[in-house]
């Protein structure tokens, strides 16, 4: 069985495969004889395009293919859902292809943002819906044939990348700040001493503040705690001059490098919402300052939020909970081949 996957970008957002990535590893897993195909998503929105350059563009997503199902993932429910992702929907209805939409979540979870994905999934209804926090099931799982609250691809990162020790780097820990200033060394070093709450500026500016701030934040030790202070940017298209402004900073265009980062830090302190997924993943602590309710999917493997909390992971619940997205993963799909895709 072919599923084709137009997964999302990873050089906008190098936190993108760590999902997609565990998408095409649980399915893989759930049904050994599927072969999950990665192909190229829409460009439009990941670089964001505009006037010419946008319709010159080749969307090379909606051109479907011969294969068994087509298979989206992400926080794809947001007031672009229509505009990004209906060329392919369209085709795949016209061609009696399944959809599958895993992993997937919202961006605002307000109710225009609702109404305007339930009319599409209405239009175009998908197969399977495998979402990745409870609101976004309870918001769209009536919709689907096959339907599952689950958790995010991205906390099957230990399964499909195991990774590796790294002695001559460590002890080290990982700060990720795209968005903001990063915190004061002092908070770091509390974050180290296994406090329970941290503060600072990381959240206390104005999301204008903060982004002059991070533009302007420049600098900074080495060294916390006699800890290597690792600094992972998840944006690496992004220009070099605005990416290598403090020490140790470490940018990558493929994901396994910041995996194993993840895999053997000490703690991360972050405000991208995937760095602290997967540094939980691998059983490691972190600190999440996010201003998002994309925040719903740490709920969704027992983990209570709050910005600048220390969060760590029951890794025993977790477990549980994939084991509970392969064995829905293995249903959905088989009931999809048993039907050869049609009369869906």
């Amino acid at each position: 069985m072919k599923i084709l996957f137009p997964a999302s970008h990873w050089a906008s957002n190098i936190g993108n495969p760590f999902f997609t990535l565990g998408v095409k590893y649980a399915v893989e897993k759930a049904v050994p004889e599927a072969e999950v195909i990665q192909t190229a998503g829409n460009p439009i929105l990941p670089m964001k395009l505009k006037g010419r350059a946008r319709r010159q563009a080749f969307n090379y997503s909606e051109y479907v293919g011969d294969v068994d199902a087509v298979m989206f993932a992400g926080p794809m429910f947001d007031r672009n859902f229509r505009q990004f992702y209906e060329p392919a929907f369209k085709a795949a209805q016209e061609d009696r292809i399944p959809i599958f939409l895993v992993s997937a979540g919202g961006m605002q979870y307000d109710q225009q943002e609702i109404n305007h994905c339930r009319a599409m999934l209405q239009q175009y209804k998908p197969h399977m819906l495998l979402t990745r926090d409870a609101p976004t099931f309870d918001a769209y799982g009536d919709l689907a044939h096959h339907s599952l609250d689950g958790i995010c691809g991205a906390w099957f990162s230990p399964d499909y990348y195991p990774g590796y020790e790294t002695r001559r780097v460590e002890p080290y820990c990982t700060s990720v700040f795209d968005f903001r200033p990063e915190p004061r060394s002092e908070t770091l070093a509390d974050a180290l001493e296994e406090q329970p709450q941290l503060s600072g500026r990381a959240y206390s500016n104005s999301r204008i503040r903060a982004r002059i701030g991070r533009t302007l934040d420049r600098g900074g030790p080495s060294l916390v705690s006699k800890h290597l202070i690792v600094r992972p940017c998840h944006r690496p298209a992004n220009h070099p001059l605005t990416i290598f402004t403090k020490p140790n900073t470490f940018a990558a265009y493929t994901p396994y490098g910041y995996l194993n980062l993840y895999r053997n830090t000490k703690v991360t302190i972050t405000d991208r919402l995937h760095a602290a997924v997967v540094t939980l993943a691998y059983g490691n602590p972190a600190y999440l300052f996010l201003r998002s309710k994309r925040s719903h999917l740490l709920a969704a493997v027992g983990v209570e939020y709050a910005p600048g909390k220390r969060l760590e992971l029951d890794q025993a619940y977790l477990a549980s909970r994939r084991e509970n997205v392969i064995h829905f993963l293995g249903k959905a799909i088989s009931a999809s081949c048993a039907t050869g895709g049609h009369n869906l």
